[in-house]
């Protein structure tokens, strides 16, 4: 263990080293505008921006031709191809006279009800005879059953923007090379993908790294690190949830329905097939028009978020019903920025600072094994749900129906 903790320091100077050199090039204009992970008005955004023929980068189908060798897909680029944002729900869309490229952009929002196997219909039913659905995540992993529907996984080509984007963009900047403005631009949004993807390091941040590795026998401790880094995963992802329920058992009762359990963690961490991402804390917070409402904190596919469900004999209902039409108004009107209604939610926001467990890649996660850190972390958190607790309940009773007692 001292060996370890040894080489763990020594990375330690390292990391800290190359933070200082690259102090000066801290600015960087996407994250002051946007989300890092708003996969809708920056990455889609920014692809379709890069990927018009047309477009104001003034370099034709340079970029769009780049893009097409990188998926290594059999398409065509010409000067008839289409390029399409938001067309019908389709995140991207490439098209040409019989060929066609669909592009599910998943930064960290969930896989929706027969997604891709819908958007493969569509695009089918408007006569292309050549479709390419592309599956674009952080990491490349795979769709989930919900989103395939009946379409088989072999259909789906899965690229990630770490594997694909990432090195589509160097080929970018390269035929940028007499644009600076183009260029500069290009290399800050390349900065937003590897803070994302966990690939921060520079070339010679990467060659100390390997250095130190090479040295005695550190390259044995990095391996004990890696063959347990599964298990560390885990326990870090338990932790959080048991402090989390600490915090929540001393307001309110914590109900079983889809609550976290060992079996779940496990179907994540370990088991090839039958992953349940879809579960956490939920409890009762009041009840309105002879249904129980719930404030469920849940860990999905990829961010962790929490919201208004609404549970009945055990079962979640379809919350857009138009009974719960008033209790949404008064949400909407009360609460700032709230994600919009979904089919088992009313107002929801995500955890904040972001969280991604199946990433575990970034800062934030990865500080949570820290155990300082991680109850820092859940009581702002509790302390904001308990705001949005008391907003929710009010509108509860305002509209006839009664609150949960907080004892």
């Amino acid at each position: 263990m001292n060996e370890l903790q040894s080489l763990l320091d020594k990375l330690s100077v390292i990391s800290f080293k190359f933070a200082k050199l690259n102090e000066e090039e801290q600015f960087n204009i996407f994250p002051l505008l946007r989300n890092v992970s708003d996969e809708v008005n920056l990455h889609s955004q920014m692809l379709y921006a890069l990927l018009k023929p047309n477009g104001s980068h003034g370099q034709g189908t340079k970029f769009l031709k780049e893009f097409v060798n990188v998926l290594e897909v059999d398409f065509t680029v010409t000067e008839s191809t289409q390029i399409h944002k938001e067309y019908k729900n389709i995140d991207l869309l490439i098209k040409d006279k019989k060929s066609a490229i669909v592009i599910e952009n998943k930064i960290w929002a969930e896989d929706q009800d027969r997604q891709l196997e819908r958007y493969y219909v569509l695009i089918k039913g408007e006569g292309y005879e050549h479709i390419h659905l592309i599956y674009l995540t952080l990491d490349g992993h795979q769709p989930s059953e919900l989103s395939l529907g009946s379409l088989p996984l072999d259909d789906v080509k899965l690229i990630s923007y770490h594997g694909e984007i990432n090195p589509w963009l160097e080929e970018c900047i390269q035929l940028s090379s007499r644009n600076p403005a183009l260029r500069e631009t290009l290399i800050q949004y390349q900065k937003v993908i590897h803070q994302l993807t966990g690939n921060t390091m520079s070339d010679e941040q990467k060659m100390e790294v390997v250095e130190l590795l090479s040295q005695n026998d550190n390259m044995l401790q990095a391996k004990l690190i890696a063959d347990n880094w599964v298990h560390v995963k885990w326990h870090t992802e338990w932790d959080f949830w048991t402090d989390l329920e600490k915090l929540v058992t001393t307001k309110f009762k914590v109900l079983e329905h889809q609550k976290y359990s060992e079996e779940n963690l496990s179907s994540v961490y370990h088991w090839s097939r039958g992953k349940n991402p879809w579960y956490g804390l939920m409890f009762k917070i009041g009840e309105l028009l002879d249904t129980n409402v719930c404030l469920f904190i849940e860990r999905g596919t990829n961010e962790l978020y929490f919201g208004i469900t609404m549970l009945l004999k055990g079962d979640r209902l379809i919350t857009n019903d138009k009974i719960f039409d008033e209790y949404d108004k008064f949400l909407r009107e009360h609460l700032i920025d709230a994600e919009e209604r979904e089919s088992q939610w009313l107002a929801w926001y995500y955890l904040s600072p972001y969280i991604n467990f199946n990433a575990f890649s970034d800062e934030n996660t990865l500080m949570l094994a820290n155990k300082k850190h991680r109850e820092k972390y859940l009581q702002d958190n509790w302390k904001e749900i308990l705001k949005f607790i008391d907003v929710a309940q009010d509108g509860i009773v305002s509209l006839g129906g009664k609150k949960e007692s907080i004892d």
